[in-house]
């Protein structure tokens, strides 16, 4: 059930996360929740709506990409623009954790499946993504079109067009202003070392035909970037009791 003891909308079409921004944006527009106030923290919301806290993250970025809150770091999420309140919230395509959950069910079993099938050459340029993120990296920049190269051409080694063309749409959606904004609230796109150590530990598996390591190496790295993005922390600055004013 969700909040005030209305079930969500199961069908697929409308996504969780915008069916609880929804919800949220109707409880602003009926007055319980006025401009300038600060909206519960992540885990008040989740208990309120019957969602998990990932979902209501998505929402709340959701909100602020329509203009309708504002989420202050260190202070928590305040509604900011009744003016929009009659528009409803758009789909933004799908959420950065139903994403990386895709990414995670396909992208282990591409790498087994690579580290059986590659190549010299094509271990070669693997490596040679791993080798442009150092690059992009020492000179200061983010290394994300590396990043998506590197994964994308593991996918291709595969040899599976179908599983190819699925990695590099989900990789399409990771370049979604959502992601983009939960990343940077989390610190996620600041920790670009980890992300380039997990690639190498991926690659040595590739590199030595190991199926087994390559599936297990792959999981991990996208386990750690699902559970930063997921971390407490953004909760801990939401719960933190706003700012007393004269």
């Amino acid at each position: 059930m969700g909040v005030d003891g209305m079930a969500l909308d199961p069908i697929v079409s409308r996504r969780l996360y915008q069916q609880v921004a929804e919800r949220i944006r109707q409880r602003i527009q009926e007055g319980s929740i006025s401009a300038g106030d600060r909206l519960p923290a992540e885990k008040d919301l989740a208990l309120q709506l019957g969602v998990s806290r990932p979902v209501v993250r998505e929402a709340l970025i959701a909100l602020e990409i329509a203009g309708l809150v504002e989420i202050r770091t260190g202070s928590g999420t305040y509604v900011r623009d009744r003016a929009r309140l009659s528009i409803p919230v758009m789909d933004a395509g799908p959420g950065p954790f139903e994403l990386l959950h895709a990414r995670l069910l396909i992208e282990g079993e591409v790498a087994a499946e690579a580290a059986v099938r590659a190549t010299d050459s094509d271990l070669a340029a693997i490596e040679g993504t791993v080798h442009d993120m150092e690059r992009i990296m020492a000179a200061g920049a983010h290394a994300r079109e590396a990043d998506q190269a590197f994964h994308v051409l593991i996918a291709n080694v595969a040899g599976n067009s179908v599983l190819a063309d699925l990695v590099a749409r989900l990789w399409h959606g990771m370049f979604s202003p959502m992601f983009h904004k939960l990343s940077d609230l989390t610190g996620h796109m600041a920790n670009q070392e980890r992300t380039l150590a997990e690639h190498k530990a991926i690659f040595a598996a590739l590199s030595t035909h190991d199926p087994v390591g390559a599936r297990a190496a792959m999981r991990r790295h996208l386990k750690t970037v699902e559970t930063v993005l997921a971390r407490s922390n953004l909760a801990e600055l939401n719960a933190k009791p706003p700012a007393k004013t004269k």
